[in-house]
């Protein structure tokens, strides 16, 4: 395969429950093979890589890479310095997608040179494994995601958990900042833009399972509020953002200020 048009990021422990139903979702994309899948095990003792080897015999799309326990972002990280995909995607093991979710997206982005990173409409399931076509069936809630505006940014992180965006953009910006341990996404979103626009794209393409036990479900919602909180906290009053992956600096731009300003007013 030559360089993939995306790169769908799966990092994964202790969610072997999941795994199957998650590389199934992938492999069903109709831009599968313009893509390239890796699976960073964060050292789960579970055997989401005995899975993900049963499928890698059949599709070469799919890396796996296993490490020591580490948390989400350092994932995140560790993938995006080995990620060859002009674009990228986290594909969280318990979320799904349509089957054009790829392909619509990597449109949108090659159609606007403008957007740094695009966003879809979500189905809402509380029951594990549930694929997109269950949820179409049933008429699940959808999670209506807001037009891009940087004073809404501001105020709340409206992406949703399917968002992609351009590779390229971390060369500059650098990589997620691991001080923050729910939200850090929440941040390279403002960074981004600091640069180019979002953009909401008005269907729906995914499934956001929602759960408690989630990242940023009800269990962890305190924590989740208080770094979503801070964040513009700590860009605002300065003219750089550190860089997660060393001691560069990235100026923020007016767009996020003058959010920032907005929310203040």
């Amino acid at each position: 395969m030559s360089s993939p048009l995306v790169t769908a990021i799966v990092s994964t422990y202790c969610a072997e429950r999941f795994m199957r139903g998650c590389l199934e979702d992938l492999i069903n994309q109709t831009l599968l093979k313009e893509m390239e899948i890796l699976v960073i095990d964060s050292g789960s003792p579970q055997a989401e890589g005995e899975i993900c080897r049963e499928f890698m015999h059949h599709y070469s799309q799919i890396k796996l890479i296993r490490t020591e326990r580490e948390p989400l972002y350092v994932a995140w990280n560790r993938a995006l310095q080995l990620a060859n995909g002009q674009y990228v995607t986290n594909a969280n093991t318990d979320d799904r997608h349509s089957p054009q979710f790829m392909e619509i997206l990597v449109g949108a982005l090659d159609r606007h040179s403008d957007v740094g990173l695009v966003y879809a409409n979500q189905f809402v399931s509380h029951s594990e494994n549930e694929t997109f076509e269950q949820c179409q069936a049933r008429t699940a809630r959808i999670r209506h995601w807001p037009d891009y505006t940087p004073e809404d940014l501001i105020l709340r992180c409206i992406t949703g958990s399917q968002p992609m965006w351009r590779k390229s953009l971390h060369q500059e910006l650098g990589y997620f900042n691991t001080s923050y341990k729910i939200a850090a996404d929440y941040d390279m979103w403002l960074r981004i833009a600091g640069r180019l626009k979002l953009m909401h794209w008005p269907e729906t393409l995914g499934v956001f399972f929602d759960s408690p036990d989630t990242i940023s479900g009800a269990n962890n919602r305190k924590q989740f509020n208080l770094e979503t909180m801070s964040i513009p906290e700590d860009m605002h009053g300065t003219e750089s953002v550190a860089k997660s992956s060393g001691n560069t600096q990235a100026s923020c731009s007016g767009v996020v200020r003058a959010g920032i300003s907005a929310y203040r007013a």
